[in-house]
C-alpha cells in the first residue's frame, strides 16, 4: 500500500492538532495530579518574560500572581516574592534557563501571558516532525507514523510538553540533536550545529550530564573530534548555570546533609527515582512504557547500533538528571529528552515490520517484499 508523502505528513500534523486541541481543552486536576496547562514552575518563566519586555519587578510579578490565582490548578497561590531575584534559591535555578522567556516575548507582547502556551505547542510540534522525519530518512514511515500516534496519546507526553515549562522546549531541540547526528553534513556544519544546539539547549535547562553522554558515544565511535567539540562546549555552556547554582541544587530536600552521607543519598536517590518513575508510568501511562521497554530490549539487544548507543547513553544520563533533583514521582518529567532517542532506537531496529506507508515492505520474518 502506498501512500505518498504528502498525505503522511497532513495524517502527522491532524493528529498532533488533535492532541494539542483535546489537551488544551481537557486539563486540570487528575487523581489529585496537576494536568493543568499552567504549571507551578512555570510562573518563573512568565515572570522573567514579563521583565524582558520592561515590566517593572514588582508589577510583574503581581501579574503573574494574579494570573495563577485564575488559571493555576494547583499550588497556585503563592507571594510575588517567591518569583523575585530575592528568592535567592529558586532565582539561582531558573536564571540561567532565559531561553524559553527569551523566544516567549512576541507571544506574551500580544496575547499576554497565555502567550507562554505558544512555545511549548511549537515545541511539541518540532518533535513530532523530527520523530517523522528520522522514519523517513530510515525508510520506516509506517513504524514512525505509530510512534507519533503513541505519543500524541500519552497522557505523560502530553502533560509536559503542552505546559508552560521548558521541559517541551528541551525535548524537542534534542530531537533536532539526533537529525544532526543521523547526517552526513560536513565536519564544519556539523560542528556550528552541535555548538548551537549545546548552546540552546543549556539555555533551555540543566542538560550537561546528557552532553557529556553524547560526548562519550562520539568517542568510542571513533569521532574524536567532535566528542571533543561536545565536550568542550558543553561545560563552557553548563558555567552560568554552574555560578547561578544554589546551595541545595543536589538533591535539595537533603541540602543539609554532609558531602559523604549525600552520596549515599544520592545513589539511593539514582534508584528510587528509576523505581518510581517505571511504577507512575505502569499505573498511569502502559502504552507509553510498553514503547520504552521494546526500546530498551532493542538498544540491548543490538547494543553494536549507533543509535542503541545513543538511547543507551541518554537513558542513563537522564536518569541521573533525575536523582541529582531527587524528586520522586514526576511522572517521567525529566526523561522527556529520551524520547528522541528511543524513537530512533525502534525505527532503526524495525526490518521486522510492513512498512506499507512508504511501499517498501517487509514481511515478519524478515523478508523484502515487493509491492
Amino acid at each position: 500500500m502506498m501512500i505518498n508523502r504528502r498525505l503522511q505528513w497532513i495524517l502527522v500534523f491532524s493528529i498532533s492538532l488533535i492532541a494539542i486541541i483535546s489537551r488544551l481543552k481537557f486539563n486540570g486536576l487528575v487523581l489529585n495530579f496537576d494536568y493543568g496547562i499552567y504549571q507551578p514552575d512555570g510562573s518563573h518563566y512568565a515572570y522573567r518574560t514579563l521583565i524582558f519586555l520592561g515590566v517593572e519587578s514588582s508589577v510583574a510579578a503581581e501579574r503573574v500572581v494574579d494570573w495563577y490565582q485564575a488559571n493555576g490548578v494547583k499550588n497556585n497561590n503563592f507571594p510575588p516574592e517567591f518569583l523575585t531575584p530575592e528568592n535567592t534559591t529558586t532565582w539561582g535555578l531558573v536564571a540561567p534557563r532565559i531561553l524559553y522567556s527569551l523566544i516567549s516575548i512576541p507571544f506574551v507582547h500580544l496575547f499576554g501571558i497565555s502567550g507562554m502556551m505558544v512555545i511549548p505547542i511549537m515545541s511539541f510540534i518540532l518533535l513530532i516532525f523530527c520523530i517523522f522525519r528520522m522514519s523517513e530518512l530510515l525508510k520506516r514511515q509506517s513504524i514512525g507514523f505509530l510512534l507519533i500516534l503513541v505519543l500524541c496519546s500519552s497522557p505523560t507526553v502530553l502533560r509536559w510538553m503542552i505546559a508552560n515549562i521548558t521541559d517541551s522546549l528541551l525535548a524537542a531541540l534534542f530531537g533536532v540533536v539526533i537529525l544532526l547526528l543521523m547526517s552526513n553534513v560536513t565536519n564544519r556544519k556539523w560542528n556550528l550545529g552541535i555548538v548551537f544546539l549545546i548552546v540552546l539547549t543549556s539555555m533551555t535547562r540543566f542538560c550537561l550530564p546528557i552532553w557529556l553522554a553524547i560526548a562519550v558515544v562520539l568517542w568510542v565511535n571513533q569521532t574524536r573530534w567532535r566528542s571533543t567539540t561536545v565536550l568542550i562546549t558543553s561545560i563552557i555552556a553548563f558555567l552560568p548555570t554552574y555560578l547561578y547554582m544554589p546551595s541545595n541544587a543536589v538533591l535539595p530536600a537533603n541540602s543539609e546533609a554532609d558531602f559523604i552521607p549525600k552520596l549515599f543519598l544520592l545513589a539511593r536517590s539514582f534508584f528510587a527515582v528509576g523505581f518510581i518513575e517505571v511504577a507512575q508510568l505502569a499505573a498511569l501511562d502502559r502504552l507509553l512504557l510498553v514503547t520504552l521497554v521494546v526500546a530498551l530490549v532493542v538498544a540491548l539487544k543490538q547494543k553494536k547500533e549507533i543509535s542503541s548507543k545513543y538511547f543507551l547513553a541518554v537513558t542513563l544520563a537522564a536518569w541521573i538528571i533525575g536523582a541529582i533533583n531527587g524528586t520522586f514521582g514526576v511522572n517521567f518529567r525529566y526523561q522527556l529528552p529520551i524520547l528522541g532517542f528511543a524513537s530512533w532506537v525502534i525505527l532503526a531496529n524495525s526490518t521486522r515490520f510492513t512498512d506499507w506507508f512508504s511501499g517498501r515492505g517487509v514481511d515478519i520474518v524478515g523478508k523484502k517484499t515487493q509491492d
